[in-house]
């Protein structure tokens, strides 16, 4: 990367960028570093509805930074593209984040495919989506909100404002759902708690 983006005395934001296949024969990312002379410097995130403007389409923005001079920027990059990647398995083209945003996800994952996401979430929630949505029922908020608390379901029923039987009968019919109690031990709460992560980037 020239060092002429990144005077030594200026902070920087810099932040790979997806553009369409019509820039190219696939998707293509190129680099874009913000600079400015004091803080909150311009966040690429923010700033990638103007990027779209300028290239006519929308834009998928993973952001890393600040940082000061050209050795810094260069440690930032990996991380930065790692998150855009990250945005275009969840389905988020067209948005922008920094890694810290996307949490456990962003930390611990280099490349995963939009299908290997889908794929987990099916295999750990997708009968708890299909109960809620049938019956009206909120055993993913719940499960989400137990593993929040520790495991306690007092917290949790605090937390949910319910009463704490009302807990106890939900994580009891997660398991009649999901037809196991794994989900409770520690790998397979490793693994739900993921898809949890993926859930809530998701939108779903």
């Amino acid at each position: 990367m020239p060092e002429a983006l990144a005077p030594a005395n200026q902070n920087t934001c810099m932040s790979p960028v997806t553009l369409p296949r019509r820039f190219g024969p696939t998707d293509s990312a190129i680099n874009v570093v913000l600079t400015g002379r004091s803080a909150p410097i311009p966040s690429p995130t923010t700033n990638r509805p103007r990027i779209g403007a300028s290239t006519g389409c929308p834009v998928t923005a993973g952001a890393g930074g600040p940082a000061a001079g050209p050795s810094e920027i260069r440690a930032l990059h990996p991380g930065a593209a790692r998150c855009r990647r990250l945005l275009t398995a969840l389905g988020r083209d067209g948005e922008g984040a920094a890694i810290s945003e996307l949490g456990v996800v962003g930390s611990l994952l280099e490349d995963i495919s939009t299908e290997q996401v889908e794929r987990l979430l099916e295999r750990t929630l997708g009968a708890l989506e299909r109960y809620d949505r049938e019956h009206q029922a909120q055993l993913i908020d719940t499960i989400r909100c137990y593993f929040a608390c520790g495991h306690n379901a007092p917290a949790a029923a605090r937390e949910l404002g319910v009463h704490v039987n009302t807990v106890y009968q939900r994580l009891e019919r997660i398991d009649h759902v999901l037809d196991s109690s794994a989900w409770r031990s520690p790998t397979g709460g490793l693994e739900v708690q993921m898809a949890l992560q993926f859930h809530r980037l998701l939108r779903r």
